[in-house]
């Protein structure tokens, strides 16, 4: 893993030059890397990307947005790949986090078939929906992550989406763990917790590879369509 990490690193220098990002966006921190997962014939790909609203107004991804995931032959695999922004807009001068899904992909069977990848971000007009912040804490529970979301409002709230951000020993981002709590609501007064441990996988990679991964901060939102 750790030639595949440092090969990695070197092409991000020329990666992040050729994806294409919308003025809208400042990509401000982004990681990748990819792991081989434990249980099934597949590789695991997480690429995050931080990027701040410098629209001046508020934004969205924008549904044209798309990732691509390279070989080391050189084929790309896209078909039924996604992004997703957290949170769902942002404000002029916050920070988003953007995670493409690449769980389709399985015809990639190992970390060491991935080469490289590329995206496409399009900024999108959230006035369609809103989201709605809400206090959350980390807890360290023996190697065990929680989040802790409290409900500070009056009124019950249902459906929260939470983000975990992990950042290495110099503040450069390492990995973004999320949770959505499907039909589940928090009461007023109220509060949950969250386990957001990284999966074994990932915390081997970083083990093995000399970083040590800080759970640094964390969010959590609802987001309400206007409908």
């Amino acid at each position: 893993m750790k030639k595949w990490l440092a090969a990695l690193l070197a092409a991000l220098m020329v990666v992040v030059c050729a994806c294409a990002v919308a003025e809208d966006f400042k990509v401000t921190d982004e990681v990748a890397f990819a792991v081989t997962d434990e249980y099934n014939d597949r590789a695991l790909i997480y690429v995050a990307i931080e990027v701040e609203n410098v629209a001046g107004k508020p934004l969205s991804l924008g549904y044209q947005s798309s990732f691509t995931v390279m070989d080391q032959n050189g084929k790309e695999y896209s078909e039924g790949t996604f992004m997703s922004m957290y949170p769902q807009s942002i404000a002029p001068g916050e920070k988003g986090y953007i995670l493409p899904s690449t769980y389709s992909l399985t015809e990639l069977k190992s970390y060491e078939q991935v080469a490289d990848y590329h995206y496409e971000l399009v900024g999108g007009d959230p006035s369609y929906f809103t989201c709605d912040k809400y206090e959350t804490s980390i807890e360290d529970h023996d190697g065990r992550i929680l989040v802790k979301i409290f409900n500070s409002t009056g009124e019950t709230i249902y459906n929260p989406s939470l983000v975990l951000i992990y950042r290495g020993s110099e503040g450069q981002l390492l990995h973004v763990e999320t949770n959505y709590l499907y039909d589940y609501g928090i009461p007023a007064g109220m509060s949950a917790y969250v386990d957001m441990t990284p999966r074994k996988e990932v915390r081997d990679f970083f083990s093995d590879n000399g970083y040590t991964l800080e759970a640094a901060e964390s969010f959590a939102y609802v987001t309400n369509y206007k409908y």
